[in-house]
């Protein structure tokens, strides 16, 4: 059995872009062509069958695509974590070792530099050169 050209018009009347006298004009054709019936019951099973569908498969594959994401998130900010420490560290220890280094001049350097400014005056004589020696020796030449 055919349809007088209505079939076209079943997907338009399950989507609801009908307007209302269009509506019920097809509704009052539906009643009299088994065909259009037919046809609008398969269509409704189809959408029954893919929301069945649509449920069950994405729920599963959107939890596996957050959980890799956030993984994805979290070894990216560890990494950066990782080179900031890096960075700071090294940034720390360049700074920090030339910083702590102690001037050390030896007994003579000291004296010769006594000299060449003429405090020698003020230079006591020690028998040893240890290393509170040379400080006060640093320290009364005024370097």
């Amino acid at each position: 059995m055919t349809c007088n050209g209505q079939p076209e018009k079943v997907s338009l009347y399950l989507d609801g872009i009908m307007e209302n006298s269009e509506k019920r004009s097809f509704e009052q054709h539906l009643k009299q062509c088994s065909v259009c019936r037919s046809l609008l019951r398969d269509y409704r099973h189809i959408g029954a069958l893919l929301q069945e569908a649509h449920g069950k498969g994405p729920a599963e594959m959107g939890f596996k695509v957050m959980s890799r994401l956030y993984a994805r998130r979290q070894r990216t900010k560890t990494a950066l974590f990782a080179a900031s420490m890096v960075i700071l560290l090294g940034a720390g220890f360049v700074l920090g070792n030339n910083s702590g280094r102690a001037l050390v001049a030896s007994r003579d350097e000291i004296l010769k530099e006594a000299l060449e400014r003429g405090k020698t005056d003020r230079i006591p004589v020690y028998s040893g050169a240890n290393v509170e020696d040379i400080r006060v020796r640093y320290e009364e030449v005024n370097f």
